[in-house]
């Protein structure tokens, strides 16, 4: 088992492209450590052969319509959303063979349980240029979330100062089903993921990223609606309006020093609807190694 230990935060947010729109803000608070893999922890993941680490998170996903001051909400527009749940990671590393496999629960809960108004309505009263977003009574109604993600990385091109991997994912549940394929490469100074990153502490590591990939959408409840209490919406994307193939793309730079980690992401996403429009946003990750 992989012993490295480490706490996380994740802020995602559209601001910096002067847009409040689609994904507009999400947050996640994490950490790794080996107490996430014992007892049931560990017997809700199936078993890969290699070294593995656990990760145990907290995520909310906040998504809005083109518009938050139109108090028409307009049936093309997507609607407002919001998810948040518990997350139970497993990463498995494999030197040998190259690979990297990762198994992800979420459970939580969707709609105004999970508290989107509340956050999305308190950032804009801090902010004295911004006004209150209007039409959160037409959100997705509250529901469960289930939701279990599968992915698989092989690393096809290895070089100390360079690397590519392909990698696949596929997700299943009551949030997200799809299934997506791409490529992620890195350049700079860095610990193989292989070994396990921050494993070096004391030294920098700079390195810059880029991933790309597709994604064929089967189903996604922050546009149609819950399944499990299946609420009907007020609105909602009809099947035949979601974008069912789409592409994503992020790059951007990471620095470590020491115990600390910084990174910056700037995220592309095609339509996820056929009205839509291209989305972008902005990640920050800041890291520390226990």
């Amino acid at each position: 088992m992989d012993t490295a230990r480490s706490i996380y935060l994740v802020f995602s947010n559209d601001l910096f492209n002067k847009t409040d729109q689609y994904y507009t803000n999400g947050l996640k608070i994490g950490s790794r450590s080996p107490s996430f893999g014992k007892g049931f922890l560990k017997e809700i993941h199936p078993g890969f052969e290699g070294a593995a680490s656990y990760d145990l998170g907290l995520i909310q996903d906040i998504f809005t319509p083109s518009s938050t001051t139109d108090t028409i909400q307009h049936p093309s527009d997507r609607p407002y959303a919001a998810f948040l749940a518990l997350s139970h990671k497993r990463t498995t590393r494999n030197k040998e063979k190259r690979t990297v496999w990762a198994t992800e629960w979420y459970v939580g809960v969707m709609g105004e349980w999970a508290l989107g108004e509340v956050v999305q309505t308190g950032i804009h009263e801090l902010l004295p240029t911004t006004s209150t977003p209007l039409g959160w009574d037409k959100q997705i109604p509250n529901d469960i979330v289930v939701n279990a993600f599968l992915s698989y990385a092989w690393n096809f091109v290895k070089h100390p100062n360079a690397e590519l991997w392909l990698r696949g994912q596929g997700a299943m549940g009551s949030l997200f089903d799809y299934v997506e394929a791409g490529v992620f490469a890195r350049i700079g100074w860095y610990d193989s993921f292989l070994d396990g990153d921050d494993d070096m502490p004391g030294k920098w590591r700079l390195f810059a990223f880029i991933r790309i990939f597709g994604r064929f959408v089967i189903y996604d409840a922050t546009l149609q609606g819950g399944i499990i209490l299946n609420e009907k919406p007020q609105r909602g994307i009809a099947n035949y309006d979601l974008s069912h193939f789409l592409a994503e793309d992020d790059f951007g730079i990471e620095v470590h020093y020491a115990r600390l980690g910084l990174r910056y992401s700037y995220f592309f996403r095609s339509a996820t609807f056929k009205q839509g429009n291209l989305h972008r946003w902005n990640a920050f990750t800041l890291s520390w190694d226990l």
